[in-house]
């Protein structure tokens, strides 16, 4: 029975293949494309892109194997997400990068973009609040301000109605709130 069970094993380690390990070449685009191509394919400029680089913290991995992402390529694969939406798979092409290891990279990413969220947007308050709020009405006749991912408000403009034809109530600043769903508030 045992020499069976040592047969099948070997027949079996026979049988699979592993894949070997490929290195895929990961050049810098900021270098290979001039400074429009990389704004089509990332939506900003080299300057900018290194200057976000610079504002994150350490990202090299601590790891002992072999070819890790270096952190500019890390940003850039996180910035062609953001610029085009498409899937881990096709972003992670782009730059010769694994599915999961784009989704990893962007994850991360993110994280730490979304963690300076506070040093870069400030909302006005008080008197520089409605200021604001009077510059916007005067440059655009619809001004919309997202709040948190869930109301929606929009000044000066009747487009949003509910199936009767009524239009949701306006608060004391004359902006209109639509929730998520077409539900007014």
């Amino acid at each position: 029975m045992a020499a069976h069970r040592r047969q099948f094993r070997q027949r079996l380690l026979q049988q699979q293949h592993r894949r070997p390990r490929l290195f895929k070449d990961r050049s810098n685009p900021l270098e290979d494309l001039d400074e429009d191509e990389v704004f089509e394919r990332y939506r900003f400029r080299p300057l900018t892109i290194l200057y976000i680089v610079g504002l994150l913290p350490d990202l090299s991995p601590a790891t002992n194997r072999n070819q890790p992402l270096p952190p500019l390529l890390q940003v850039l694969l996180c910035l062609r997400y953001f610029a085009t939406d498409a899937m881990h798979l096709l972003v992670g092409d782009s730059l010769n990068i694994s599915r999961s290891s784009a989704g990893r990279c962007i994850r991360t990413i993110a994280r730490h973009i979304a963690n300076l969220a506070r040093r870069f947007i400030v909302f006005p308050t008080g008197v520089d609040a409605a200021s604001t709020k009077r510059d916007f009405s005067s440059i655009a006749v619809y001004v919309v301000a997202c709040v948190v991912l869930h109301n929606i408000g929009i000044q000066r403009g009747d487009i949003l109605s509910n199936e009767e034809g009524v239009l949701p109530p306006i608060d004391d600043d004359g902006v209109r709130f639509v929730g998520r769903n077409d539900y007014l508030y």
